[in-house]
């Protein structure tokens, strides 16, 4: 599915109503069109090996990290302002509800956020637990 732009969330209300729509679907333009075209040349020509690699020297030793994303969902997020993207990754495997709330209450104290985990139809990394994070800062 394209996201229109009419889809586009216009505030932070609009954004968490769309949340269930965002994660179980494979949508398209999340990201703006020069990111999404980086994006899909960086998977078919960068090997897994190489990706995991790449990702798990962000880690720094830790098991789980929240990182703003190489990819972040910026036309999604364009007329939202003071809103920012982030990804909670664990090498571990999935997190609890309760686990996953209390990292982002860790990190961005007293921020309003919504998180999501992708449904696998619109997951791009399988092989290690993510979800997204969106994290309004004022």
């Amino acid at each position: 599915m394209i996201l229109a732009e009419n889809q586009i969330p216009n505030n932070w209300k609009e954004l968490g109503q769309m949340i269930n729509l965002i994660k179980s679907s494979s949508i398209d333009n999340l990201r703006f069109p020069d990111n999404d075209l980086f994006y899909e040349n960086y998977l078919k020509y960068v090997d897994k090996k190489t990706r995991f690699k790449i990702l798990f020297n962000t880690f720094e030793g830790k098991d789980r990290v929240i990182l703003r994303p190489s990819f972040p969902y910026n036309n999604l997020l364009k007329k939202i302002p003071y809103t920012s993207h982030y990804c909670l990754w664990n090498r571990s495997g999935k997190l609890s509800k309760t686990q996953i709330e209390q990292e982002i209450k860790n990190k961005f104290t007293q921020k309003k956020y919504y998180w999501f985990e992708n449904d696998n139809i619109a997951k791009s990394i399988l092989e290690v637990w993510h979800c997204h994070i969106f994290i309004k800062e004022k």
